[in-house]
């Protein structure tokens, strides 16, 4: 039995695989053939409900890759929905609703759909966006109104006078007017509209005569139309509405839209005015008008590929999609198996028996391996029959080959979209090319690559056909072929076990043997270029292209050591990235790196040496790794065995590498750049594959230190592994390591410098070994004249078989320095404690800070310390015995006595105090010399003391003594009573203020009590004479006030006012304690006394204007006087006695007595004028 004969159906049965939207050419057959598969069972429920009253129809988005069927489940709900196709007299959404099977309920929802009034239009939106040009604003719009206007025969290549053709139909005049234009013009209106614009009189004449008017007007609202015409989505809308509305109530109208995704792209502006339209016809028309649409992608990954504020923005349109189908490759394979490859009955039983007794040899032929996504899933015998000659991953694989090669540009023309070449069409050109083979064949995969033969660019199937002509190897061919398919798929290792299994001609081959067969058509492709060997052993197919810059790549040139640089990369950045052992907390140690004898960054005490299939070694070294590992006692050793192909792979990819980035920025055109970027991707996994070699080669090497083999470190863990080898080699490297036997930290180096105590006495820090070998070493470097710094032997001591970390040297030197056996000097000061932690951390300061053996103290400079310091500070004792700490407790007593003298020197600015600072300047010069600064300076101790007794001591005496109450009464009474002061007697003033400046006060405290009680006895009595005479004056100028004429006539108020000026001034004389203040009172009291005439004047003079105007308003009638009123004493003002007799006289002595007789005579005429003024005089 042959193939063909198996088949339910003619395999060579004409099938268009390719499903067009405007194409009824195969319509029947894509009807009655269509499958619901078990995923559609699952899915079409979901859409029929929201077809079916009541529920309000809403948008439905359909979504699916390539070969899913989408296109073809859009074309056929399109012609079932609107229902008025038949085939063999049955109306096709009946035809459509027998496939649900045994699914009643959905058989019943798709025959209540197909029985709603229904019209549809059905259009592939990505197509149609070619034909109406660049410059449309809207092309959404612009396509939804051409398919809208072409379903009613209106001209949809010009809207506006689609317009004028609806605006006559919905007359009831269209029809009248193309048979018009017909009988006028022997054109068919439908034909000759294309021109109608060149010709607008033609359609102004019968539009005259359809309208009753002339035809110069006909034409001037034709034109004036047309200029005018204007579409927007509402606009649109609306006329979907206005037609619905000429419909039955339940009618509807449905736009299936085909490649919505891959119309909208990312574009924000096609995307928002679909959203428009399929909100505004499923609103406006109350769910009579809606979208069916597909895409590659669904909705969600649709809107997902654009930015967060777009996203938001779409949410509207989440919303009216409402209805989501997403189809998956499960569907095409259904599909495909069904409609093409189902077998008859006896055939089907045939190769479920077959598959029976092969299942474990299939289950195991086809295991492409764990990283491959691409496996064999039969779950029945019967999913094995209804699948042959084809293998189930074979659907996968095809499918991955396909989307991927329409990735790289591999089709040609509209077939560059994938889904547009049919996976059904593919399919039946195999099974064809299988129909005369007997059932012991299956389908090598290479076939597939005459389905795609046709679609594919020239330039491509070029490299095929030329392969043809020239490589005389039908295999090879295949394999090529093969390759070619698989080239871009992602997921299948284009591996010699891979690509034999998928070429396996039948079930019972001999695997070994055509494997054979394979690797040598494979190594026949590599030598002629067809292909390339890429990391993991894997095969590339090679265009022209590719083939040119593989030569390019091979004939790029290295540096030397650009291999041994990559090593070098690949250990320390992917291996094993460890620079430092630690052995505990405080015992870390780094090292360095080496690869091949080559250093890879800076120099160290120790080195990781991996030595890999690459290195440069001479014979004896190589077999003889002892002698190497002994000759480097401070390197571990890891060798890594053998691996052939290593050396040409790092090349490869080194070469690769540098050629394809040079490449990449060049201007090629694009094809050649997306072959530089293939290369690249593949160039990485070269990579990969090198890193996962050396890997597994650094899991198993051989360790070496000192000359022996480290055979007892068994971990396979590479950090495991490596870290415990370091371990044995820090113990090797660093012998005296083990003399640290404590952990020394940060805050032991504090503890140990803050120590109150030192010498001998050191609690705990007594010197040990650590101490002793450091001390040896800085004597050593004394006796041959070095001058050591800290940094030195910080350096030192982490070599040189030591290996100390840096705390641990900075806690033992810090030690031996309060041991007295050590001291530090910076930039020639010695360094004080309060300075040590810092010199002793800062790498800086360790490099300035020297170190030398501190010279001995005697005992005796010891009690002669301690005995300046009972002279120094009134007796104390210092309880301190080392010499250090004598020194220190001396200083730290000195600073206490500094801090008390400065304070009485910074607070009492008096002459007296004025030595303490000569003295402190002295005193602070010894504060701040460092150990042993005061043995070495006991001379200027003595004389600070000196002066400390003789000044310092005596001015704090006296400040804090009894006495200082005494010349503070003087500073008062110097400072504070300066005015009172200037009218005592000179003698006394100066007496007073020698004592407040004598430099001694001291001593004239006595006297000074005397000259206090004296000069204020004297303060006190030209007070009271002043103040008596102040007041007197007060009191006779109050008096005169009171005595003018007019002062028991004035308001209370005022006499009131006056009265508080005087008692305010006599309160003011009783109350001044300053003398000058009182006789400066006389003038006060004059400006009281003048204020106060004024006022009264004032108020005479406005009371006198007041009796005038009174006067002046009497009528004269005797009879409104009042009868018996004593007169009244007429009020005057006054004018002061200086101010009246104040004359002008012609001499400035009176000489005679004819002067005297004169000048009365002036002054007396002078005074009577004041009088006739009707003025008094004060003459006091």
């Amino acid at each position: 039995m042959i193939q063909k004969q198996i088949y339910k159906k003619d395999i060579n049965r004409l099938i268009d695989g390719v499903i067009k939207a405007d194409s009824t050419a195969m319509l029947k057959d894509e009807i009655t053939e269509y499958v619901i598969t078990g995923e559609q069972i699952r899915l079409l429920p979901r859409l029929f409900e929201t077809l079916v009253p009541p529920r309000r129809a809403n948008c439905v988005w359909i979504s699916g890759d390539f070969g899913s069927g989408k296109s073809h489940l859009l074309k056929t709900l399109s012609y079932v929905l609107e229902n008025k196709f038949f085939i063999d007299g049955k109306p096709c959404g009946d035809i459509f609703a027998e496939k649900a099977g045994d699914d009643f309920e959905l058989k019943g929802q798709i025959q209540k759909a197909c029985k709603i009034p229904t019209e549809s239009v059905l259009f592939n939106i990505q197509e149609l966006l070619d034909g109406i040009g660049k410059n449309a604003s809207d092309p959404v719009l612009t396509i939804f109104l051409k398919v809208f206007n072409k379903k009613f025969g209106y001209d949809d290549k010009k809207p506006e006078i689609a317009e004028i053709e609806r605006y006559f139909d919905n007359k009831g005049l269209y029809q009248r007017l193309k048979l018009e234009y017909q009988q006028r013009f022997g054109k068919a209106w439908v034909d000759d509209r294309k021109t109608i614009l060149l010709n607008l009189h033609k359609l102004a004449e019968v539009v005259a005569e359809l309208e009753g008017i002339d035809k110069a007007t006909a034409e001037k609202n034709l034109r004036a139309q047309i200029s005018g015409f204007k579409m927007d989505i509402d606009g649109f809308v609306t006329i979907v509405k206005e037609h619905l509305a000429k419909q039955p109530a339940d009618s509807r109208f449905i736009f299936f839209v085909d490649e919505v995704g891959q119309f909208i792209g990312k574009d924000v502006h096609r995307m928002l005015s679909l959203q428009t339209i399929a909100e505004g016809l499923t609103d406006k028309t109350d769910g009579r008008a809606f979208l069916v649409v597909t895409s590659q992608m669904d909705m969600d990954a649709t809107v997902g590929d654009l930015n967060a504020q777009q996203s938001n923005d779409f949410s509207r349109i989440q919303g009216r999609f409402v209805t989501r189908i997403n189809l998956t490759s499960a569907n095409a394979d259904e599909v495909i198996q069904r409609r093409l490859l189902e077998k008859k009955e006896e055939p089907h039983q045939q190769l479920c028996l077959e598959y029976d007794k092969q299942k474990n040899i299939i289950r195991s032929l086809f295991n492409f391996g764990d990283q491959s996504q691409f496996k064999n899933n039969y779950k029945s015998e019967d999913q094995f029959a209804i699948s042959f000659p084809f293998i189930d991953y074979q659907f996968n694989l095809l499918q991955a080959s396909i989307i991927e090669l329409s990735k790289n540009n591999a089709f040609s023309g509209k077939q560059q979209s994938v889904g547009e070449r049919s996976m059904l069409t593919i399919t039946q050109t195999v099974a064809q090319l299988y129909q005369e083979k007997d059932l012991s064949q299956i389908v090598q995969f290479c076939d597939m690559y005459e389905g795609l033969r046709g679609v594919l660019q020239t330039k491509i199937t070029n490299d095929i056909l030329q392969a043809e002509r020239t490589l005389d190897d039908a295999l090879a061919l295949k394999v090529l072929k093969t390759l070619f398919l698989v080239k871009y798929v992602k997921g299948f290792p284009s591996s010699l076990d891979n690509i034999t299994r998928v070429m396996l001609p039948s079930l019972d081959t001999d695997f070994p043997a055509y494997r054979s067969e394979i690797h040598e058509a494979l190594n026949k492709l590599v030598r002629q270029s067809y292909i390339e060997k890429g990391a993991n052993d894997e095969y590339h197919y090679q265009t022209n292209e590719e083939k040119d810059i593989e030569t390019e790549i091979k004939n790029e040139e290295l540096r030397p050591e650009a291999t041994n640089e990559e090593l070098k990369k690949i250990f320390r950045d992917e291996i094993f990235s460890e620079s430092k052992i630690k052995l505990s907390n405080y015992k870390i140690f780094p090292y360095g790196r080496i690869v091949d004898e080559v250093q890879d960054g800076r120099d160290a005490e120790m080195f990781i040496h991996f030595i890999t299939p690459l290195n440069n070694l001479n014979d004896t070294d190589r077999n003889n790794l002892n002698m190497y590992s002994m000759r480097h006692p401070n390197q571990l050793l890891v060798v890594l065995g053998e691996d052939k192909y290593l050396s040409d792979d790092m090349v490869m990819f080194k070469k690769a590498d540098k050629c394809l980035t040079r490449l990449l920025s060049s201007n090629d055109e694009g094809y050649r750049q997306q072959i530089i970027s293939d290369k690249r991707r593949v160039n990485s996994r070269r990579r990969e594959a090198i890193v996962e070699r050396l890997t597994e080669l650094t899991k198993s090497a051989r360790l070496y230190i000192g000359g022996n083999e480290l055979t007892d470190i068994k971990s396979q863990d590479i950090k495991n592994r490596l870290n415990d080898a370091m371990k044995e080699l820090v113990e090797q490297v660093y012998t005296n390591l083990k003399m640290l036997t404590i952990d020394y930290d940060d805050e032991m180096l504090k503890s140990i410098i803050n120590s109150s105590t030192s010498g001998a006495l050191l609690s705990g820090l007594t010197e040990d070994a650590c101490s002793t070998e450091v001390f040896n070493e800085i004597n050593r470097q004394k006796r041959l004249a070095v001058r050591t710094k800290v940094k030195d032997l910080v350096d030192y001591f982490k070599g040189n078989n030591y290996g100390w970390y840096e705390m641990a040297i900075l806690c033992i030197i810090a030690k031996l320095y309060k041991l007295d056996k050590i001291s530090f000097r910076n930039n020639g000061q010695p360094v004080a404690d309060r300075d040590l932690y810092n010199v002793l951390t800062n790498s800086m300061q360790q490099a300035a800070t020297l170190v030398d053996i501190e010279e001995a103290i005697m005992p005796s400079q010891i009690n002669k310390l301690k005995g300046l310091y009972k002279e120094f500070f009134n007796g104390e004792s210092c309880t301190a015995l080392s010499a250090k700490d004598v020194h220190t407790a001396f200083i730290e007593r000195l600073k206490q006595d500094i801090d008390e003298l400065r304070s009485i020197h910074d607070r009492h600015h008096f002459e007296f105090v004025r030595p303490m600072a000569d003295v402190l300047t002295s005193l602070n010069g010894l504060a701040g010399l460092i150990y042993p600064g005061l043995y070495q300076n006991t001379k200027k101790l003595e004389d600070a003391l000196d002066d400390k007794l003789d000044i310092a001591d005596e001015i704090r005496d006296f400040i804090h003594g009894p006495q200082f109450a005494i010349f503070k009464r003087v500073e008062t009474l110097t400072t504070s009573n300066q005015a009172n002061l200037s009218y005592v007697a000179n003698k006394q003033r100066e007496t007073l203020g020698a004592i407040f400046n004598s430099k001694e006060p001291w001593k004239k405290m006595q006297k000074a009590n005397e000259i206090i009680q004296a000069i204020n006895d004297e303060i006190q009595e030209l007070q009271s004479a002043a103040r008596h005479e102040v007041v007197t004056w007060i009191n006779s100028r109050h008096d005169s006030v009171k005595a003018i004429p007019a002062y028991t006539q004035i308001p209370e108020n005022l006499r009131h006012q006056i009265e508080q000026f005087f008692g305010i001034l006599t309160n003011k004389a009783k109350e001044e304690r300053y003398i000058g203040n009182l006789k400066a009172m006389k003038s006060e009291v004059d400006q009281a006394y003048d204020n106060s005439v004024k006022a009264i004047n004032a108020w005479v003079e406005q009371e006198a204007k007041r009796n005038a105007e009174k006067a002046t308003s009497s009528t004269g009638d005797e009879n409104n006087k009042k009868p018996n009123m004593p007169p009244t004493r007429p009020i005057k003002t006054v004018v002061r006695k200086d101010k009246a007799m104040k004359v002008d006289f012609d001499k400035q002595v009176l000489e005679t007595e004819e002067d005297v007789d004169r000048y009365l005579a002036v002054l007396r005429k002078e005074m009577l004028s004041y009088i006739h003024q009707n003025k008094n005089i004060m003459l006091n």
